[in-house]
Order: C-alpha cells, then structure tokens, then sequence
C-alpha cells in the first residue's frame, strides 16, 4: 500500500510523528477469539491485519483464500463484520483460483461509513484493461484516533501490479512446497 502523491514535507513530517506507516503495522498469524453475538467462542486467524493501540479486533482484515469457494470467503467477511461489533473498520477479501491451468483473481474491499457498506471490486487476473487501484481513506482505518493534523481524506492506495507480484512469489512457493 502507499500514498499516491507525497505531502508537502511539513505534513509529511508530522504524519509520520503521528501516525504509524501502515506497512509496518501490519501484523499476521494473530488469531481473534473475541467476537460478540452469534460469533461467541469462534476463533478466526486472518491472514493478514492492522491493530490500533488498545482495540479488542483488528481495524484492518486482510483474508485469502485460494482454492476456496466465493461464498466461504464472504462468510468470512461477515464474521469479521458482526462478530467485531464494528470494531473491524475495513476488510480486504482475495479470492484466487486455478481454472483450466489460468490464475483467476478477485478483490474485494469493504469498509464501513455510518453502517453503510462501501465495496470497491477489482480483477486481479485475468489484469483489466482498466487498472485503477482501490483505496483506503486514512481516517476510515484510524477513525477518532487520528490526530487533527492528519487530512483523514488521504487516500492509500493499493498497488494492485504489486499485488500480483506478491501473489505470484506466494504461489511459486506453494507450489515448491507441496512439490508440485
């Protein structure tokens, strides 16, 4: 993820005083036990987050699912949803398949504003001939932990040409792996 324009070097500077860079506080293997409702006693370890200092659930899930089906993915985001109360600000979901020996991939990023739903969908692969990235407001991630000299409309995009680098290298070592 990255800020498309830098700041103005006076804001950048009190950006990152202030606010952790997000690739660093990305964390995995993290396994969540503390959800509410009809989600009580159900354990889910993401594959990737974004934790706030002091927060009970991630405010960032990021959840993979390769070989899985489109549905298993999306039960997922609603025990993310309802099982955190709220507490899981945005999720980003990637399905990713093999069909016919051809990489398929989806993404998908949720985020909420006032209980609404706010989704972004891209394709991974097949790569669109239209390749504008998703993005994350900065104060959709923080929310009232912001501090007021940080713009919470800045936008942090999601590379998705890096994305697919990722994902490639991710695949090769599976692949390694289960020697195949």
């Amino acid at each position: 993820m990255s800020i498309p324009s830098p700041p103005a070097p006076s804001t950048k500077n009190s950006m990152e005083s202030k606010v952790p860079d997000i690739l660093t506080s990305l964390d995995a293997n993290v396994g969540s036990r503390n959800f509410l409702g009809r989600y009580v006693g159900s354990i889910k370890e993401p594959d990737g987050l974004m934790m706030l200092y002091g927060a009970e659930h991630p405010a960032l899930v990021v959840q993979i699912g390769w070989g899985e089906s489109w549905s298993r993915i999306q039960k997922d985001r609603t025990l993310w949803f309802e099982g955190s109360n709220g507490g899981v600000k945005i999720l980003i979901l990637i399905h990713l398949s093999n069909e016919a020996d051809q990489i398929k991939g989806d993404l998908e990023l949720m985020s909420f504003d006032k209980g609404v739903a706010l989704t972004q969908r891209k394709v991974i692969w097949p790569i669109p001939d239209h390749k504008e990235d998703p993005f994350i407001l900065l104060g959709d991630i923080y929310n009232n932990q912001l501090p007021p000299e940080c713009d919470p409309t800045t936008r942090l995009s999601l590379e998705m040409s890096a994305l697919r680098v990722i994902a490639l290298q991710d695949l090769d070592t599976m692949l390694l792996t289960n020697g195949s």
